[in-house]
């Protein structure tokens, strides 16, 4: 796992040890960040829930994001990301929260955001219950993105204030792609 372009471009990644993270492969981010070149400009700021590894908040921060806020709740995974960061040169331009995704959208989160990505586990129920958060909270600036991984077959519900607007499907992942409607 390496950061596909940008400053950083190049660097090995490291990744959490066991089971409990999916990091995204590079063909599946290749293809999300071919994706988002066209949807978005340079985001000012991102967040990054269930970040693991937080191979996609460092992509984003390689390839020009002003700020990203990392969000993981296991320790291993948050110091993985800390490394990562210092191995890439981008911890003046981040944030790392060693919490609960739901708990810092609820309670902590007091930031809009131009790109949110979101990689809950799989069948887990949680991607409905993210994006009703970010939805009443309001944490996604007008036309902002939310980006959520999931498996290929997974139906995501549309949802009053978000359209969907892409899915790129690489092997059994998904990124389906959410753009903040007024």
């Amino acid at each position: 796992m390496r950061v596909i372009a940008g400053s950083a471009k190049g660097t090995k990644l490291l990744s959490p040890a066991g089971k409990d993270t999916r990091p995204t492969t590079d063909r599946a981010k290749q293809k999300l960040f071919d994706t988002l070149r066209t949807l978005v400009e340079q985001p000012a700021l991102a967040l990054d829930l269930f970040s693991g590894s937080g191979a996609l908040g460092i992509e984003a921060l390689s390839r020009g994001a002003g700020r990203v806020v990392f969000i993981e709740k296991n320790r291993a995974a948050a110091e993985i990301i800390r490394k990562n960061l210092e191995k890439t040169h981008l911890s003046q331009k981040s944030e790392i929260f060693v919490n609960d995704a739901f708990l810092y959208l609820n309670k902590l989160c007091t930031l809009k955001y131009d790109l949110i990505f979101a990689d809950p586990p799989y069948q887990s129920g949680y991607t409905q219950k993210l994006i009703n958060i970010i939805i009443s909270r309001e944490l996604l600036h007008p036309n902002g993105l939310l980006v959520v991984e999931d498996t290929a077959e997974a139906k995501q519900k549309v949802t009053e204030g978000l359209t969907l607007i892409r899915t790129k499907v690489s092997g059994y992942t998904a990124h389906y792609i959410f753009e903040k409607s007024e």
